[in-house]
């Protein structure tokens, strides 16, 4: 975790991480998926903030749901006799 550009010698995850009021941008890099982010995080006086980074792969489902602007397929006819 680097916070204004300083490595803070601490690594995700994290809880009750004291930080002064003010503007801060907050470095979270994950390295084995190759990826970072940058927070931008404005603290109040007093305040309690959680910020929270999920860098897992997003869920994609199998099969898409239906398309409402698709119509549904036809049934298909039934052979004559």
């Amino acid at each position: 975790m680097w916070i204004d550009g300083n490595f803070s010698g601490l690594y995700t995850p994290q809880a009750d991480l004291p930080v002064a009021a003010g503007h801060h941008f907050i470095t979270l890099i994950n390295d084995k998926l190759g990826l970072a982010e940058v927070l931008s995080v404005d603290i109040e006086r007093d305040e309690h903030k959680r910020v929270t980074l999920d860098f897992r792969p997003p869920i994609v489902p199998d099969d898409p749901p239906p398309n409402s602007s698709t119509p549904a397929p036809s049934p298909s006819p039934k052979p004559s006799p």
